[in-house]
Parts: structure tokens; sequence; C-alpha cells
């Protein structure tokens, strides 16, 4: 031996030794760093579970710790919800309040809105009027080929006609809409005016909407809670344990279906905590939607209808790819499926359980 070596060692040999052994020291030193984080974390975990079961108590919430944190936590979820959603209605209501309030005082300004609206029909009243007057103006001097003070000066000077009573009723009535025509325009020209009656109808517009919206949520929000009630209590159980079969198949026995009533969305749980779908992966997105496709195919008819599938695996990794085909393939069992698939290994996956029909392209 030479170097702590046998004689027949080559020199590549002892350096892949070396290396061999070199990589052993990095695994022991990375197995002892992995050994005191699990301590420090079960440290950690004892903590929270000291501090996690009075208030799972104080909610009635009783159990295992990992039902009295799941639920702990849940409970907490909805409130913040609910919090959120009175603030919202609460905001909408103070809204339509600020918006009546601004309207009595655009109001209370130029008086009721009765007398506004009287006035702006005095305006198109007058505009009406002398419309009129223009119109039989331009009538009589095209009818008669003379204009206006022609006429009057011929009239004037014919014998038996009241000239100097016409004369008095025509000023008087020029008087009446001069003055007319002063006050409209006094009220028509005012800018305030303008602006007020256009943030009067801004407001009104906003007010009708925000009532709109708000009915329109407690309408949807009553649809969605019947739903869930009629989900829940109909059609939840064998649903979910259906659904439930393809995605312990498809994630090999990680995740199965949250079925707490308590929720309004669906959630999936492991053995240490409950996710909502906005904590999913893509691929476990995929996952729990494909088992729920099936399993309502499968329990709510009475005939088996075919279910089509096209490329619905193509974000799914080997290990997902190889579990769904095995879970498709049980499902085929009672139902026909017909799958559209550019990837021609998919047919490797489904002969693994089975026979199938490949149809080339």
């Amino acid at each position: 031996m030479s170097e702590g070596y046998p004689n027949n060692t080559t020199p590549e040999e002892a350096v892949t030794l070396a290396t061999d052994l070199q990589k052993m020291k990095d695994l022991y030193k990375e197995r002892s760093d992995l050994l005191q984080q699990q301590q420090r974390m079960e440290a950690e975990i004892s903590l929270y579970e000291r501090k996690a079961i009075p208030i799972g108590h104080s909610l009635d919430v009783d159990g295992d710790i990992d039902t009295i944190v799941n639920r702990t936590y849940d409970k907490l979820q909805q409130a913040l919800v609910d919090e959120v959603e009175a603030q919202r209605i609460q905001n909408i209501k103070d809204s339509i309040e600020s918006k009546t309030k601004e309207k009595s005082s655009i109001l209370k300004k130029y008086g009721s809105e009765d007398e506004l609206y009287e006035a702006c029909e005095g305006k198109l009243n007058y505009d009406s009027v002398t419309w009129e007057i223009n119109t039989i103006k331009e009538t009589i001097e095209s009818s008669s080929g003379v204009s206006l003070t022609e006429l009057r000066s011929f009239l004037t000077d014919d014998e038996g006609v009241d000239v100097e009573g016409l004369n008095d009723d025509t000023e008087e009535l020029s008087q009446q809409i001069g003055q007319l025509t002063i006050q409209m325009d006094n009220i028509m020209k005012d800018d305030e005016l303008f602006e007020l009656q256009n943030r009067k109808s801004n407001a009104e517009a906003r007010m009708k909407e925000a009532l709109r919206e708000w009915a329109v949520y407690n309408i949807a929000n009553a649809m969605i809670h019947e739903a869930c009630d009629h989900f829940y209590s109909d059609l939840q159980p064998s649903v979910v344990k259906t659904a439930n079969q393809y995605l312990e198949t498809m994630t090999y026995g990680r995740y199965r279906l949250d079925n707490d009533p308590a929720n309004n969305e669906i959630a999936v749980r492991d053995n240490r905590s409950s996710k909502t779908s906005n904590q999913w992966s893509a691929g476990l997105g995929d996952q729990v939607y494909l088992s729920l496709k099936m399993a309502l195919a499968q329990e709510m008819g009475n005939e088996r209808m075919p279910m089509i599938m096209d490329d619905i695996l193509v974000r799914f990794d080997l290990d997902r790819k190889e579990a769904a085909c095995k879970a498709i393939y049980d499902f085929s069992r009672e139902n026909q499926v017909i799958m559209f698939t550019c990837d021609p290994s998919l047919a490797n996956y489904f002969r693994i359980h089975g026979t199938i029909n490949e149809i080339r392209l």
C-alpha cells in the first residue's frame, strides 16, 4: 500500500475514491445540520401547540392538535372575510347617504326640486314662443313681400286702423318678452347652477349604480349560499367521496378534499394543514379540478355519458402524469373516455393499467 491505498490502485481510482469520501463527509455534515434543524422545528411546533390549544378551546374547537390548528385557522380566516364584506356594504350605504345630502344641499340653495324644474320649463316655453314669433314674422314678410317695418308704416297711413292701440299692445308684449328674456338669461347663464345641475345628475347616477351593485351583490350572495346548502346537503357526500378516491390516486395518498360545510370554497387537506385554491400550485390545482370533474360526471346522472378530454395533462410533470393516467383509467372502467393528445407517451402510461384503443392521426 502507498499513501493509504492498495498497491494496485490507479491514480484515477484514487481520485474517484477521494471524491466519494468527500461527498460522504459532506452528506454526514448535511445530515447533522438537518437533524439540528428538525429538533428546532419540533421545539417550535411544541411551542405553537401550547399556544394554539387554549385559543381553539375558546372557539369551541376540540380534537387532536391538527384539527384544532386547522379549524381555528379556518374560523379566523372566515371572520376576516365577513368583516371585509360588512365594511364594503357599509361603504356603499355611506356613499348613498352622502349623495343624498349633496342633492339636498343643491336644492336648498336654489329652491325646491319642483321650482328648479319649473324654471327650466319656463326657459323651454320661452324658446318655443320665440320660435313661433319668428316663424310668424317670416311668414308675414314672405307672403306680403315687405318687411314688418314697412307694413307697420303702411298700416299707420291707413285710415280706420287703430295703430296707436296696436303699437301699445306691441310695446307691452315686447316689454314682457324682454323681462322674461332677462330673467331666463340670468337663470340659464348661471355657471354655478349648471355645475350644480351636473353634479346633481352625476350624484343620482352614482347612487343608482351603487344601489344596483348592492342589489346584485345581495342576490348573488343569496344564490351562492343556496347552492352551497344544496351541494352540502344533497350532493356533497357521494361526489366528495368519489373525488377523494381520484385525488388520492393522483397525489399518492397525500391530499384529500376538505369537506367542512363551514368552508365556502374548495380546499384540500394533507396530514398537517388545509389549503384553499389560492395556495395551490398549478399542478395540484389541475389534479383537484380533474378529480371533481370525473366525480361529478360519475355521480350526477343516471346515464353514463362519454367524457371528452383534450390535452388536460399538459401541465403535469412525469409523476403527476403517471398517477393521473391511473385515475382516468379507473374512471373509464364505468365511463367511456375519449382523450385527444399530442403526447405519445400517454398511451404507454395507460397500457400499464390495461387495454386501450389508440387512434393515431
